[in-house]
């Protein structure tokens, strides 16, 4: 009896065929300006197409194990944990191979983009740059207001101010509210003295106002709706109206920060990837200070009032003489009412920065480890716990910070972000 395969053949065919179309796009086959392997969404190594190798070796803990199944776990840990800082979505296009126990390779293939991407990213450096250059010193303009006099401070102030009116009538009052405390202190009228110095220190604090950070305009620009974004950008015009030097700047950085968006979280050559790779594991404490982010400005204290407000308007900027700072977090639920949100809807959390209130590297003081850190489980807490054990003067450093702060909460900072912040007990 004869048989016929043609049927049998179709339906193996056919099945072939939708099951290639489920796993690679139709359209893309097709596409001429498109490699085989761009058609099919694989992506090339560097053996094909070029690109950067990078080798580290890791020193793991001592002790606590056979040397060979510790390195494994160790270095197997570290990649994980570079992972997530580097590339947490996986679209960089990284290639991850561990090198025997202690060793890790990185792979970054050439990608075609990486010239235009790389100009790119420099136009918007110097845009940034060139806003920054809008900027004023307050210590600069103090120095030409105290230290010099006549023609010489006045010829001083007007290049300080750069053709901005509002912020050369502020340097004015500064001059001459300076003049009449020093002539109160001539006439020993010490009552007109004081209320001189206190509208001197009010003046004061109005020079970074004055100023546009790169990161608040960013910030502006990065908001997800257009309508918010344009309505923001133009205010910013109106209060910079007649300033021309400011307003070409916020122009440039706009039309640079098109193009940089486009390219913005992509690694092109081995510095990016270097510098991503340098800041990861960064440990530090700060202690918060406790207030209730949700309650009305005028129910908070002036100085977080103050930090709040900036926040809002400008961004995380840090400015000198700061007793706290803002850190980005990456879990706001954790933090409940602790976090306050920058104009373009990400969470912060404030915490102080001076000695007293933290633990961290700073010049000046003896250097400290962390030896260990591991996650704790406790069955009858839900919560999630991790021990730390530090070398001696760690020990030290953290038993004096919690000691002389009991009650309030520790925030735990890994590379600028704020993890978690328990309450010491």
């Amino acid at each position: 009896m004869p048989t016929h395969y043609t049927g049998r053949v179709l339906l193996i065919l056919g099945v072939l065929l939708v099951s290639l179309a489920s796993i690679f796009p139709l359209g893309s086959l097709f596409d001429p300006n498109l490699t085989l392997g761009q058609k099919l969404g694989l992506k090339p190594g560097i053996d094909m197409v070029g690109g950067v190798s990078l080798l580290y070796e890791i020193k793991p803990p001592e002790g606590g194990g056979p040397a060979t199944i510790q390195n494994e776990q160790v270095i197997n840990q570290v990649m994980e944990s570079l992972k997530k800082r580097v590339d947490p979505n996986g679209v960089m296009n990284l290639i991850w191979r561990p090198q025997g126990a202690n060793r890790l390779e990185i792979q970054m293939p050439t990608s075609k983009t990486a010239e235009s991407n790389k100009a790119a990213r420099d136009a918007f450096g110097k845009a940034q740059e060139a806003l920054e250059n809008t900027n004023v010193r307050s210590a600069e303009v103090l120095r030409a207001v105290e230290k010099l006099t006549g023609d010489q401070r006045r010829n001083r102030l007007n290049d300080l101010a750069m053709g901005s009116e509002p912020r050369a009538k502020l340097f004015g009052a500064l001059a001459s509210t300076f003049d009449q405390i020093q002539d109160a202190k001539k006439k020993q009228d010490a009552a007109k003295q004081a209320e001189l110095e206190i509208q001197y220190d009010n003046l004061k604090k109005q020079i970074d106002d004055t100023n546009l950070p790169a990161s608040a305009l960013e910030a502006t620009l990065g908001l997800p709706q257009q309508p918010e974004r344009d309505k923001k950008l133009a205010d910013l015009k109106v209060r910079n109206a007649g300033f021309d030097a400011r307003l070409k700047a916020i122009d440039n950085f706009a039309k640079a920060y098109g193009e940089y968006a486009k390219v913005k979280g992509t690694l092109d050559d081995a510095a990016d990837l270097k510098r991503l790779l340098r800041g990861s594991g960064v440990l530090e404490f700060h202690i918060l200070p406790q207030f209730d982010a949700t309650a009305p400005m005028q129910a908070l204290p002036p100085d977080i009032a103050e930090m709040v407000q900036r926040l809002k308007t400008r961004g995380p900027v840090v400015q000198a003489r700061d007793t706290m700072r803002w850190f980005a977090v990456d879990q706001p639920e954790e933090f409940r009412s602790q976090t306050v949100l920058d104009p373009s809807g990400k969470p912060y959390v404030l915490a102080y920065i001076t000695g007293d209130k933290s633990l961290d590297q700073r010049p000046g003081r003896p250097p400290w480890a962390l030896e260990k850190a591991s996650p704790l489980f406790d069955p009858n807490s839900t919560e999630r716990k991790v021990g730390f054990t530090f070398d001696p003067q760690g020990a030290k450093y953290f038993g004096d910070l919690s000691g002389a702060n009991i009650g309030k909460p520790l925030g735990i900072v890994l590379d600028d972000r704020m993890i978690s912040a328990p309450t010491l007990n």
